[in-house]
């Protein structure tokens, strides 16, 4: 399954480092959609991205530790029409440190997704 990753922003705090990206792919069934956002995040995860020299200070060479993608069939990313939004957790990270749950599906058992 095809994707794009349109926008990677690092929106880290001090106890975890985290990217929010918008992904867009091509209209398919869930099945595939779920296989493109597996990459996205395999993609992204393998990625480090700073927001500022502070980040860069706080972060340096480390990878993310939750990655929330926003997924769109479409280009227009100024008003999409989310297909999904989704959350993957390092299992790594301690628990105090993870992001509150979407109230989606979880499908593996550190990503979690919300059909819309």
């Amino acid at each position: 399954m095809d994707y794009k990753i349109l926008t990677v922003e690092d929106v880290s705090s001090s106890h975890a480092k985290r990217y929010s990206s918008i992904v867009q792919i091509s209209p398919c069934p869930r099945d595939e959609m779920l296989a493109a956002i597996r990459g996205a995040i395999e993609k992204l995860s393998g990625e480090v991205v700073h927001h500022n020299k502070q980040h860069k200070a706080r972060w340096t060479d480390t990878k993310p530790h939750i990655v929330y993608l926003f997924v769109t069939k479409s280009t227009e990313v100024e008003w999409p029409n989310w297909a999904c939004r989704a959350v993957w957790v390092d299992t790594e990270l301690e628990k105090e440190f993870h992001p509150p749950p979407l109230g989606g599906e979880w499908v593996d058992k550190n990503l979690e997704v919300l059909w819309q």
